[in-house]
């Protein structure tokens, strides 16, 4: 009786991998990379929106102390009626106080910022 010895070969253990193998990993590296960017700009994007959100006004840098803008600002405050929900009726509430201080046209309305 005659016995065969069965070998096995490995086939295609020293072939390059095929070109399609190697663009697939490309894609891959280029996909990994590109999230890599994507999520550093958006952090990097934050911490910058957290910095200027957190800024506050250094002494009089941003404030306007000329008379007229003094004028300007005391003029709103004194037109603002106070008791005027502004969700309810916003013109009441900025226009309230100067609509009752000073005249107003026929229909009733007028500009209060003149």
């Amino acid at each position: 009786m005659k016995t065969e010895s069965s070998t096995t070969t490995l086939e295609g253990l020293n072939e390059t991998p095929p070109f399609g193998s190697y663009l697939k990993r490309s894609y891959i590296r280029i996909g990994i990379l590109l999230g890599i960017f994507i999520i550093s700009t958006k952090v990097l994007d934050f911490l910058f929106a957290l910095q200027n959100s957190t800024k506050s006004i250094d002494g009089n840098n941003d404030l306007c102390w000329s008379p007229y803008c003094i004028k300007a600002a005391n003029h709103l405050i004194n037109s603002i009626d106070q008791s005027a929900d502004p969700c309810d009726n916003f013109y009441q509430f900025a226009c309230g106080t100067w609509l009752k201080n000073n005249e107003t046209s026929e229909n009733g309305k007028s500009n209060c910022f003149l």
